[in-house]
């Protein structure tokens, strides 16, 4: 098996190149060995290089990576993935060492709405996972924006991350994605607006009848006071009499 650097070596192309187009692999022919690094089988590089250009002739295979080879491979980027208790989910990327970067969640006190649930649900009750390691800055900025973009957590119902890089193939795949992210994210602000309706219309209905149940005891106790004080006519006098009242 073979590493991703390997495999772009010969076939002249970028580390970068290599990793756009492990998506198209199935699953089984990729395996995370040690540190994270990514391992290709002999049919996953076969794929590969029938998908990958050829800028130059392979080279002859290389020899297997040491361990200390692995070791510098390791002393890269890092993608990982904080999931609160409440199910919405942070993705990130650093190059020093996790731990350090997270600080126990004081390492996310710029972003609020995180910060907030870290002190809520306790940083030790939230799940921590390295998902990958050992990348280059570029790729590693790849993973984490692809991750961003299956987990939805630019989304705040699913997730913390406001701000991040839109790295597709090709410029119809930015737009598209683009596009796609604005209309969930009008999607849910239509939501947002809807229940903001309703809950004023409600409230409004609710002002309503109270003042109109209200207008309606004052007229009624007007029409009372009217009534009890109203003089008796000449006629009501004359009938009154007439039956001997007063």
């Amino acid at each position: 098996m073979k590493t991703i650097k390997q495999i772009a070596d010969e076939v002249g192309v970028s580390k970068q190149t290599v990793t756009k187009r492990l998506p198209q692999l199935p699953i089984s022919e990729v395996v995370i060995a040690d540190k994270g690094i990514r391992l290709i089988s002999p049919d996953g590089e076969r794929i590969l290089k029938e998908l990958l250009p050829t800028s130059k002739p392979q080279l002859p295979l290389s020899e297997p990576l040491t361990q200390k080879q692995l070791d510098k491979e390791a002393e890269r980027f890092c993608v990982y993935k904080h999931t609160v208790p409440n199910g919405r989910v942070y993705i990130g990327i650093t190059s020093m060492k996790p731990s350090r970067r997270w600080a126990n969640g004081d390492g996310y006190k710029a972003n609020d709405d995180f910060y907030k649930d870290i002190v809520e649900h306790g940083w030790d009750n939230i799940d921590h996972r390295i998902v990958l390691s050992g990348l280059l800055k570029n790729e590693a900025e790849t993973e984490e924006d692809r991750l961003i973009l299956e987990y939805r957590s630019y989304l705040p119902e699913y997730g913390y991350n406001r701000q991040f890089r839109l790295l597709p193939q090709t410029e119809n795949d930015s737009l598209c994605v683009v596009v796609s992210v604005l209309q969930e994210q009008l999607r849910v602000k239509d939501e947002q607006i809807a229940k903001l309706t309703d809950t004023i219309k409600a409230q409004a209905q609710s002002i309503n009848v109270d003042r109109y149940n209200k207008l309606a005891g004052t007229l009624q106790m007007q029409l009372t006071d009217n009534e009890i004080a109203k003089p008796k006519s000449r006629w009501q006098r004359l009938k009154s009499a007439w039956k001997g009242g007063v």
